[in-house]
């Protein structure tokens, strides 16, 4: 499907696995003070990962498969008619379907009482402002809904669970009265 993906084994002691887990630990919260090559700079870019850990007598097998989340170059996009030739923008179902997913782990993070992944929230609300871009598919919501994505950026930086909760449920039905009328 053109996702790349990299696949990582290696044998190692069994003290060194602590190390080896937190230095996976710190790439995703994008701290990068141990780079011993064991994890890819852009492990916190993953669409999916698998990690293994198997005991091997005095050492451990660690293996991780990690299928890249990283968005696709616009020439490739375009050549798999994702980006309109003529507006350069993505299509509008290829659109919908990114946001649909980034929506989803953003709800979970908030039901689980947790702050979304600001990567995630980035994309999301980037991918809303090009959304609204499509004059046919709802534009006399797209006012109230940018307004929601204000409202859900301010309860992002204020870190307030609660309140974001409030503003993702004011985002999903403002979602499910659009696509009543426009699915």
């Amino acid at each position: 499907m053109g996702e790349k993906e990299t696949k990582i084994e290696r044998l190692i002691k069994f003290e060194e696995l602590p190390q080896a887990i937190r230095e996976l630990a710190d790439k995703l919260e994008g701290i990068n003070n141990r780079n011993d090559g064991v994890f890819p700079e852009n492990v916190a870019s993953f669409k999916k990962m698998k990690l293994s850990i198997k005991r091997r007598l005095q050492s451990v097998e660690l293996e991780v498969k990690i299928k890249n989340g990283l968005p696709p170059s616009v020439k490739a996009s375009a050549e798999k008619g994702e980006i309109s030739q003529k507006s350069g923008k993505p299509g509008y179902k290829s659109l919908k379907k990114k946001m649909k997913a980034d929506f989803k782990i953003i709800c979970r993070c908030i039901e689980n009482n947790q702050l979304p992944p600001e990567v995630v929230v980035e994309s999301f609300l980037h991918d809303s402002s090009l959304m609204i871009t499509y004059p046919d598919k709802g534009k006399e919501y797209y006012k109230e809904y940018l307004n929601a994505c204000r409202e859900f950026i301010e309860a992002y930086k204020q870190e307030d669970i609660e309140l974001l909760r409030e503003k993702c449920s004011k985002l999903a039905h403002l979602k499910e009265r659009c696509h009543a009328v426009y699915k």
